[in-house]
C-alpha cells in the first residue's frame, strides 16, 4: 500500500505540540508496518531522509504552502504524481485534494465557540468545508473525547468512525531540583513562590477570572506570592491590556514571554499550574507539569479534565470564585498538593507514543476498507 501523509497545517494554526506528536508517532507507524511505502508532505522541519527507511519519501513544500489555493494546487500535483492508496491529512483538509480514501486528522474546533461578529462570519465559511471534509472521509483522528462527541453532534458524524488518540508528553517535561527552582524564582518572581499559567496571555484563555481568582487569593490569604503567566501577550486586545494595567494586584501579576527552555522551568518550579480556558482541542498542556511534579488546577468537562482525571483540581471555568476557593485549598493544604502530583504521575505515563501510533494505523486501515472517495 502507497501512502500519502501531508503534515503541513496553517502557519496561525502551528502547534508545537502537534509537530511533536506527528513526528514521534509517525516515526513510529512506519517502522513497525516498513513493508509499506510512505510520501510525506512537510512545510516544516520534522523528518530528516536520514531518520527514516527508503521505502519513504519526503517532499519538502515551501513555506508558501501555508496559502490555501498553493497548498490546494500543490498538493493535488502531489497526489495525481504519486498516485496514493491513501491520504491522510493532518490538517484537517482533505475533499479539494485526493481521489484515494482519506483519514483526515483534526485538532481543532475552536471556531464552534467564536464569540465576535467577524469570527462568526469566518467560522461560517470554515463550518462549511469543515462538515465536507468530515463527511467525505473515511476515517477521523482527533484527540479528545469532548472533540469526538462535538464532531458527531455539528457535523452528522458517525461514532464508529472517529478514533481518539492520546496526545503526547514532550520529553523535556521533567521534574527540576530544588536550586533550580530557587533559580527560576530569583528571576521571575523575586524569589517567591506563585501560581503560573503557560499559554496565550488573552481574554479568550479565561484570564480576566484568573486574575479575580487571584485578587481573592490575596485578599484572604495577605500572602506575598505571585501570578506568573507564561506566554506573549495579546497585542491586539487592547481592551484586555487595559484591563491587566489597571488590576489592583498588577505588581504581583508577571508576564514572562519566555523561551520554550525557560517556559518548562516556569512550570516545573511553579507551586501549581493552572488552566482556566473552558475549552481546549486536546488536554495535552496538563501533561507538562503532571510530568514535573506539580500540581494542575483544571476545568471541569474539558478535554484537560479526560487527561488529567483524578490528578487535578477542577474548576468551573466561568466561576472565578470557586477557582480562588481551589487556589486557597491547594495553598494551605500540602498534603493534597503531594496527593495531586502522586497522581500526576500515574496520568502523564499513560499517555505513550506506542499507543498512539497503533490506533492511527488502525485508523488508516479503516479508512482505506471503507473506499471512501473524496
Amino acid at each position: 500500500m502507497k501512502i500519502a501523509i501531508d503534515t503541513r497545517f496553517p502557519e496561525n494554526h502551528h502547534h508545537e505540540g502537534f509537530a511533536y506528536f506527528l513526528e514521534e508517532v509517525l516515526k513510529i507507524l512506519v517502522m513497525k508496518n516498513s513493508h509499506h511505502e510512505y510520501i510525506f508532505i512537510c512545510d516544516h522541519p520534522l523528518f530528516s531522509q536520514t531518520d527514516l527507511d527508503k521505502n519513504v519519501i519526503v517532499i519538502n513544500t515551501s513555506k508558501s504552502s501555508s496559502s490555501k489555493i498553493w497548498r490546494i494546487i500543490k498538493t493535488k500535483s502531489l497526489l495525481k504524481k504519486h498516485n496514493p492508496d491513501i491520504f491522510i491529512s493532518c490538517n484537517g483538509s482533505g475533499i479539494y485534494f485526493s481521489q484515494a480514501p482519506h483519514c483526515l486528522i483534526i485538532n481543532d474546533l475552536s471556531f464552534l465557540y467564536s464569540s465576535s461578529f467577524t469570527k462568526k462570519i469566518f467560522s461560517f465559511h470554515i463550518n462549511r468545508i469543515t462538515r465536507l471534509n468530515l463527511q467525505n472521509a473515511g476515517s477521523i483522528v482527533t484527540f479528545s473525547r469532548l472533540v469526538k462527541k462535538d464532531i458527531v453532534a455539528s457535523f452528522n458524524v458517525i461514532e464508529e468512525k472517529i478514533t481518539v488518540l492520546p496526545f503526547l508528553l514532550k520529553s523535556k517535561f521533567l521534574p527540576i531540583n530544588e536550586n533550580e527552582k530557587e533559580e527560576v524564582k530569583n528571576k521571575y518572581t523575586q524569589g517567591k513562590n506563585y501560581f503560573a499559567y503557560s499559554g496565550p496571555i488573552q481574554a479568550e484563555k479565561n484570564i480576566i477570572n484568573l486574575l479575580k481568582a487571584f485578587s481573592i487569593f490575596k485578599k484572604r490569604q495577605k500572602s506575598d506570592w505571585r501570578l506568573l503567566l507564561s506566554g506573549s501577550l495579546a497585542k491586539n486586545n487592547k481592551k484586555f491590556t487595559k484591563t491587566l494595567n489597571a488590576y489592583k494586584y498588577r505588581e504581583d501579576v508577571v508576564i514572562a514571554d519566555a523561551s520554550e527552555e525557560d517556559k518548562i522551568k516556569i512550570t516545573g518550579s511553579a507551586y501549581a499550574v493552572i488552566f482556566p480556558s473552558s475549552w481546549e482541542s486536546t488536554g495535552a498542556a496538563v501533561l507538562g507539569p503532571m510530568n514535573c511534579q506539580v500540581p494542575v488546577i483544571a476545568s471541569i468537562n474539558s478535554s484537560m479534565q479526560e487527561v488529567a482525571g483524578e490528578a487535578a483540581l477542577l474548576i468551573n471555568p466561568a466561576d472565578y470564585a470557586d477557582m480562588a476557593e481551589k487556589m486557597m485549598l491547594l495553598y494551605k493544604d500540602e498534603s493534597l498538593r503531594n496527593n495531586l502530583v502522586e497522581k500526576g504521575k500515574i496520568s502523564a505515563a499513560q499517555n505513550n507514543p506506542e499507543r498512539a501510533a497503533e490506533l492511527l494505523w488502525k485508523a488508516i486501515r479503516d479508512a482505506f476498507r471503507s473506499g471512501k472517495i473524496s
